[in-house]
């Protein structure tokens, strides 16, 4: 909570007093910030409920004895998914010294533009998409591949047309989708050589007890999960947008409960055109 000192008058200590949902709060510091006060509130018992409406009364003295009171000022808690430690792998499971992620690219050799939806990414990943009797064959390099640095591919990346996203060069420069060279479909007639596509980027995140944001920025849709057997794909959904779309940003709040290490896995797909997929935290205000 946030009280600005105006020029000639302050905030007398220890004369604010605050309600949220009819029922006082108390803070367990105080911190002054050049002409601010910052009242830092004690933790609740419970996380306030995701997506909850709640309402905060304050009221304080100035240092020339004016009371000020300020009543249902009204506030919405994002909507949030939280994490238990059984999402964590054991420390011992996990190499800290190598950073980066590992990408399992797979492309269907179809002329149609394929269902843009996580189920059928997660079919075609498993090799078990069928095209009729069989299953489409895979014409995608094989892989994995690592992805040192950022996750931050796009099928025009290295100069095959306009960098997209929030991340681009000169600082963050797109980098080519591993596995998919675009020349798998040699007639022009036909459907683009990057579409059908489908990935599973997978890493550990290092995070501390608190509230992050998550964002992935795609063109078409994805699906974001944590486990500790990051493969498993009954694993909890935290961030997902499906759907054809074009390259834009789907943010999700998540709340870790425990310091740990936790294995996230990002599935991604394109049915045409377009191509491309970020995933980034974003920093607290």
């Amino acid at each position: 909570l946030l009280v600005n000192n105006s020029p000639g008058n302050a905030l007398v200590a220890n004369s604010l007093t605050a309600k949220l949902d009819g029922t006082n709060v108390t803070f367990k510091s105080v911190v002054t910030q050049g002409a601010s006060n910052v009242f830092i509130m004690s933790s609740f018992p419970t996380l306030l409920p995701s997506g909850s409406a709640h309402s905060l009364d304050v009221s304080y003295i100035d240092a020339q004895g004016n009371t000020s009171v300020y009543t249902n000022r009204t506030f919405n808690v994002p909507a949030y998914t939280t994490m238990a430690a059984t999402e964590t792998a054991p420390a011992d499971k996990v190499d800290k010294t190598a950073a980066g992620f590992v990408a399992n690219v797979v492309q269907a050799n179809s002329v149609a533009t394929l269902a843009n939806t996580a189920e059928r990414a997660e079919f075609q990943l498993r090799g078990e998409l069928m095209n009729g009797s069989t299953p489409y064959a895979n014409v995608a390099n094989a892989g994995p591949f690592n992805i040192d640095g950022i996750i931050n591919l796009n099928r025009d990346a290295v100069g095959l047309g306009a960098e997209i996203g929030d991340f681009q060069s000169p600082d963050y420069p797109d980098a080519p989708i591993p596995g998919v060279d675009g020349l798998w479909q040699t007639d022009p007639a036909l459907t683009d050589g990057f579409d059908n596509v489908a990935a599973e980027i997978t890493g550990v995140l290092d995070l501390k007890k608190g509230v992050y944001t998550f964002g992935v920025n795609s063109d078409d849709g994805f699906r974001v999960t944590f486990g500790a057997s990051q493969f498993d794909v009954l694993n909890t959904t935290y961030g997902i947008s499906e759907g054809g779309k074009g390259a834009s940003d789907v943010l999700f709040t998540v709340v870790a409960f425990d310091d740990g290490l936790y294995p996230f896995r990002l599935v991604w797909y394109n049915g045409n055109g377009g191509a491309n997929v970020e995933f980034f935290s974003v920093a607290a205000d």
